[in-house]
């Protein structure tokens, strides 16, 4: 029997383990040809096609996401997929409002107040909505001024005062234009009498309200405006906001634009952007991308920044434009992003599966791809049912076929080739 040392043993020499001789030499042969044949999951499936087309949506002036796009262009790359295609994601246009006020503005000033009262409903509700728009401060209150006239009906003649209830109505829309504009002065030879009193109460009661802090609350890269003035990065704070009714607008290079109206009522007053629609190009546009690379799917990212994470959503299209499956990801900052492999390779399996192409070892298909579930939309191709490739027709998918057994034995190759280097050393 051989004696073993008490003495700790020193390391394999750099000779033995670079270059091995007799039996040892033989098996790490063996086990690099199965290593090379085999592979790991992302290097059998970048062996073969994919039949998807990567698109990466940009949103215009949105540098936070670059990252999210480096990681989706490498994760798209270790997955054997074509290039990555930029879209630029349409950017919504800013309403105007200024010209349509000038018309109905006219109007009122001609005592036409039967096409100026529902014309001016709809402006202030559009004008909310988007958070003021193109208005600034002045042109708002000028807004409210306008329908409060045509809603209380107030003519120049003294024998024909405006009804009580229509006065008593449209002097909160007086309080509205006097809190976005306070101490503003009318001319009085442009508005009814009953209207310039009206106007100086308002302008009374507003002087008395206190100010508080209106701080909007959203991701860093949003942009909060406040009665039409100078934009602030979120969280904003807008100290010295008059008690009352003002207008906020938030813009996003990742989201569609955002608007409301907010009342004012406490010191320190905070208001939470919602979630928005993100910008992004449409189903129908992604499968006209996929058709011009000749590809039965498109495989959209779509970047999004919520608060401090940085998000992606990622969807399968099919060249009909319907939406086959869709998930989301945290992109990590730090660049461990084996989530969004994972994600990507199980939709790009599941656009291979539809199209009868190789998987890769181990995938676990959704209903809608493996089992006839439900589904946003008809397969397209038919699984194709041919018999798989033998090992010399195709090695590498044949590997793929039989990754469990090869598995099994390159561990077993490798556990022989430590033990037969331990006995004779």
């Amino acid at each position: 029997m051989k004696a073993f040392s008490s003495r700790p043993r020193n390391p394999l020499p750099t000779a033995l383990l670079s270059r091995p001789q007799g039996p040892a030499r033989r098996l790490v042969g063996v086990g690099s040809c199965l290593t090379a044949l085999v592979g790991s999951p992302l290097a059998v499936h970048a062996a073969t096609t994919s039949p998807t087309h990567p698109i990466y949506v940009a949103p215009d002036g949105a540098p936070a996401t670059d990252q999210a796009r480096r990681a989706f262009e490498n994760a798209t790359a270790r997955l054997g997929m074509t290039p990555v295609q930029i879209a630029e994601a349409p950017a919504p246009e800013r309403p105007r409002f200024g010209p349509r006020l000038q018309a109905l503005r006219a109007s009122v000033a001609k005592l036409d107040f039967a096409t100026a009262r529902p014309a001016l409903d709809t402006l202030v509700q559009e004008v909310v909505g988007a958070g003021g728009g193109d208005l600034d401060a002045s042109a708002l209150s000028e807004l409210y001024l306008t329908r409060a006239w045509a809603h209380s009906g107030a003519t120049f003649r003294a024998d024909l005062p405006p009804e009580a209830g229509a006065r008593a109505d449209a002097y909160q829309d007086l309080l509205r234009a006097a809190v976005l504009t306070p101490g503003r002065a009318l001319n009085e030879q442009q508005y009814p009498p009953s209207l310039l009193e009206d106007w100086k109460k308002a302008n009374a009661e507003v002087a008395h309200q206190a100010s508080g802090t209106l701080t909007v609350k959203g991701s860093p890269s949003a942009i909060a405006y406040l009665d039409g003035g100078d934009g602030r990065a979120c969280p904003a704070a807008f100290e010295g906001t008059r008690f009352g009714e003002h207008l906020v607008r938030v813009e996003e290079p990742t989201h569609a634009p955002w608007g409301t109206a907010v009342a004012v009522t406490t010191s320190r007053f905070e208001l939470d952007v919602p979630n928005r629609p993100v910008l992004t190009v449409s189903d129908g546009d992604a499968a006209v991308f996929a058709r011009q690379m000749t590809k039965s799917f498109a495989l959209v990212a779509d970047p999004e920044v919520r608060q401090t994470q940085l998000i992606l959503g990622l969807r399968l299209v099919d060249l009909q434009g319907h939406r086959v499956d869709a998930s989301t990801i945290t992109v990590d900052r730090a660049g461990a992003n084996g989530a969004l492999d994972a994600a990507l390779m199980q939709l790009d399996n599941e656009a291979r599966a539809l199209v009868g192409a190789p998987t890769s070892p181990g995938a676990v298909m959704p209903p809608s791809a493996a089992s006839g579930g439900t589904s946003t939309s008809p397969p397209p191709v038919l699984v194709s049912t041919a018999p798989k490739p033998t090992f010399s027709e195709d090695p590498l998918i044949w590997a793929r076929d039989h990754w469990p057994v090869l598995a099994a034995v390159g561990a077993f190759v490798a556990v022989g080739l430590i033990l037969t280097i331990a006995v004779n050393d």
